[in-house]
């Protein structure tokens, strides 16, 4: 029995644009850096504390995407200051349906 021609649809419009690419799996929060990429709330907040340990003399204002390496300013108040991308979140919303 082969899947339907919708059900195969929202399958690859989940694996290609709903998951994050730190953790592979659905967005949790997802969060959009200056370059338009997303990832999730906490991926992010790991890969800045990881960055900031690796890297002894960086400005903890601001991070690299992990992606295309552009820089991304740190907003007063942290991760969860950063634009929520509403976007992924009603497109997760729709495709579960």
């Amino acid at each position: 029995m082969s899947a339907t021609p919708g059900t195969k649809l929202a399958q690859e419009i989940h694996d290609e644009f709903l998951v994050c690419k730190i953790c592979l799996e659905a967005y949790k929060s997802p969060k959009s850096l200056n370059c338009l990429h997303t990832f999730c709330e906490q991926c992010i907040e790991n890969h800045i504390l990881s960055e900031s340990t690796y890297k002894k003399y960086t400005d903890y204002r601001e991070f690299t995407c992990p992606l295309c390496r552009k820089r991304t300013q740190l907003p007063i108040g942290g991760v969860k200051k950063l634009p929520d991308n509403f976007l992924v979140s009603s497109l997760s919303e729709i495709v579960q349906r």
